[in-house]
């Protein structure tokens, strides 16, 4: 097959389709690709007459350029078929449809399709994001661009590789992608809640579905409240339920504290028991309150415990706590009696007991303080995260300076928590200073 090195699909619909004679059959309604691959292949085009449209093999073209397509049969001799599996249409199922550009994170709309010779076949490559694609289709294009550069301006393109491309849709031309979001799969989480704030909660639901359980509640947890909400109404029980059970467990009570009280209800049954349990716990606390920020995933240790065996300890326990920055260390009736940075422990003798290396005055709230009043706790001694104790002053849980930054950081304050001088504050309260 002959074809010019690239070509736009605009310069390429409606141009005639002739036989091996001559003889104009039709002309060019559509271009069909096989979905697979870096760069989707060309199988085949669509021709339209009067009566009918039909598809033709790629193997049948002799002869393709901007002004013609020409076949290497008489018309007669031309083998006619449907799409067939794994097969989508360019102009039907692309053009002028919203992709993802997982190179920007961002949702765009497609104004043209680029194709191109690669690796022997003809191949689509690019799409055109931009106004250029728009005048190509026109048929403006090289007026508008001479006009706009008389008066010194330039109509710039904006093309973006096709291997950075990935459809919305699941289901195109009667046929479900083999591997639906595969490349927005492999991004960030905060990059895939960009994405997502930009689609409808259909796109988005088919997106979370897309994503493993873990990928899932981290992109989750990126986004608004509200649309959590939408998409977790959405999901069927069982798939919610198992991204909940992803999730830090003061992330799912906040979801669920989103949720309409059936499905929070249902969600809560479908969870595994023990997290069920722990989930429940935290959604009995007033949602302004330390009860209602803390999360119930922290690291408590007892004092007679050596530098050496904490560090093996660790090894189990890391896993399920949010933060190990701050390890909290309890007596033998569990109440809070100090807190070790995890710098300190690592730095000290292996045989150096727990009680020798924390901190004993240790800054903490009660379950019922005040949300703002934390925040300001956590902001003026610089904190990660501060613990929350009950009545008999036993650790119940923890407030990361993540659940109130914006609270601690409103806009123009550029403080940062550092992740081992907040013990420098710790030393100072312990000294009275």
């Amino acid at each position: 097959m002959l074809f010019i090195n690239e070509m736009f699909i605009s310069q390429l619909l409606k141009k005639p389709v002739i036989d091996r004679s001559g003889e104009k059959i039709g002309h060019i309604t559509d271009i069909v690709i096989e979905i697979g691959g870096l760069y989707p292949k060309v199988t085949g085009f669509e021709v339209g007459t009067f009566v009918q449209k039909y598809i033709i093999n790629h193997q049948t073209v002799d002869v393709i350029n901007k002004r013609i397509l020409s076949l290497k049969f008489l018309k007669d001799d031309i083998y006619k078929r449907e799409l067939r599996e794994h097969e989508i249409y360019l102009q039907k199922d692309l053009l002028d449809k919203q992709i993802v550009d997982t190179y920007g994170c961002k949702v765009v709309r497609i104004n043209d399709l680029k194709l191109a010779n690669f690796e022997g076949d003809i191949r689509l490559v690019a799409v055109d994001i931009g106004l250029k694609g728009l005048l190509r289709r026109l048929g403006i294009e090289s007026p508008v661009v001479r006009f706009a550069g008389l008066f010194g301006n330039e109509i710039s393109e904006n093309i973006i590789s096709w291997d950075y491309m990935e459809p919305l849709e699941t289901e195109l031309s009667r046929v479900k992608l083999t591997v639906p979001h595969e490349k927005v799969s492999r991004l960030h989480p905060a990059d895939i809640a960009d994405i997502m704030s930009q689609l409808n909660v259909k796109e988005q639901v088919a997106i979370i579905k897309s994503l493993d359980h873990e990928t899932a509640a981290e992109a989750l947890g990126e986004v608004e409240p509200e649309m959590q909400a939408a998409i977790m109404e959405t999901l069927e029980g069982e798939h919610a339920s198992d991204i909940l059970e992803e999730m830090a467990v003061d992330e799912a009570a906040d979801l669920l504290g989103e949720l309409s009280k059936e499905k929070a209800r249902e969600l809560l049954g479908l969870m595994d028991e023990a997290e069920a349990e722990e989930v429940q716990e935290l959604l009995e606390y007033d949602e302004e309150t330390a009860g209602g920020l803390m999360t119930t995933e922290f690291i408590a240790l007892p004092a007679f415990l050596t530098a050496d065996q904490t560090i093996n300890q660790l090894r189990e326990l890391a896993p399920e706590a949010e933060t190990i920055y701050y390890l909290y260390v309890v007596d033998q009736s569990e109440k809070l009696v100090g807190v070790v940075s995890l710098r300190d422990m690592i730095v000290s003798p292996a045989d150096t007991p727990l009680l020798d290396i924390m901190i004993k005055k240790v800054i903490s709230v009660e379950h019922d303080t005040p949300q703002k009043q934390v925040a300001d706790i956590i902001a003026k001694y610089n904190l990660l995260a501060v613990p929350v104790v009950d009545e008999e002053r036993k650790i119940i849980g923890i407030v990361t300076v993540d659940d109130v930054i914006d609270l601690i950081y409103p806009a123009g304050r550029q403080r940062k928590p550092s992740r081992y001088g907040a013990m420098a504050d710790y030393r100072a309260a312990a000294e009275g200073r």
